[in-house]
């Protein structure tokens, strides 16, 4: 199995080392890595001259500001011969033996999830293996723990472009979730496989910012949550859920969420559900992940 790792970063150079770092002498011939830099590319170069990758391609270029353009913009890079895709954030990291683990798995599906971990804990519960993926649980997977075929994933089209972090829409989240409904509609994608182990590891959504571009960042993803509801049909039930979810947020997360955070959750999931922006200001785009 050779497997391809699409990255796409704004130029968060040290964290971005970090990441690559953690995959030196884990894979071999056949695995990849692409990363799409909006800015510093050269720099991100010089930082790839720096590692050993011996025998194993890894090319960075200059992509499309967005999390969804960028991550489709790497894959385009990536041979044929890659079987299947992974999707960290370029704050993300790998335990030692991530790849070897990988690769031993029985994956018979086209898609699964991995576990991703911050120091807040994990992001998610995954459910037990062979639970059959469904539109309660397609939201426990995010980005960093998605892996897909890369055939499957080309068949789709990639992610949505006009949605996620860095979008030029106002719908700063939901890509990933957006993927998974359409694959759920293919035939003959086999189990969505669940895996606790191996895991991935990152920064929680808060760290590093004030408390001004944290509440930035909730409502722009809540607004992109709100959106993907009306957009993949949940119904009324799951809407009025998010609203009442949204207002309890900060009650529910705790530290170092506060009750008032709860207000911008709430706020961005009515103007995704409602399709429109109650202010001008708040068209301000999620500070990226």
């Amino acid at each position: 199995m050779n497997i391809g790792f699409a990255i796409t970063t704004l130029g968060r150079h040290d964290r971005l080392a970090t990441l690559l770092a953690s995959l030196q002498g884990q894979l071999e011939q056949g695995d990849w890595i692409v990363i799409s830099a909006v800015t510093g590319v050269e720099e991100v170069r010089a930082i790839v001259r720096d590692m050993n990758f011996a025998g194993v391609s890894v090319t960075a270029v200059s992509g499309p500001r967005g999390a969804s353009a960028g991550r489709n913009h790497a894959v385009n890079k990536a041979p044929s011969t890659v079987d299947f895709l992974l999707f960290p954030n370029d704050t993300s990291w790998f335990p030692p033996d991530f790849v070897k683990t990988f690769k031993a798995q029985a994956i018979s599906g086209s898609a699964g999830a991995l576990t991703v971990i911050d120091e807040l804990g994990p992001k998610f519960l995954l459910p037990p293996p062979g639970t059959p993926i469904d539109k309660k649980n397609v939201w426990q997977v995010i980005e960093p723990g998605l892996f897909i075929g890369h055939e499957t994933f080309l068949h789709l089209g990639g992610f949505d472009e006009s949605i996620g972090t860095g979008a030029v829409t106002p719908w700063q989240s939901g890509e990933g979730t957006e993927l998974l409904l359409r694959w759920m509609k293919l035939p003959s994608v086999g189990p969505f496989e669940w895996c606790d182990y191996p895991q991935v590891f990152g920064i929680s959504d808060p760290k590093g910012l004030t408390k001004s571009e944290r509440r930035v960042k909730l409502r722009a993803y809540a607004r992109g949550y709100g959106r993907l509801l009306v957009v993949g049909e949940f119904g009324p039930v799951q809407c009025l859920k998010a609203l009442l979810g949204g207002a309890s947020f900060g009650l529910r997360k705790g530290h170092p969420y506060t009750v008032g955070d709860g207000l911008f959750v709430l706020l961005g999931r009515m103007e995704g559900l409602m399709g429109t922006l109650f202010s001008a200001g708040s068209v301000t785009q999620a500070v990226n992940r």
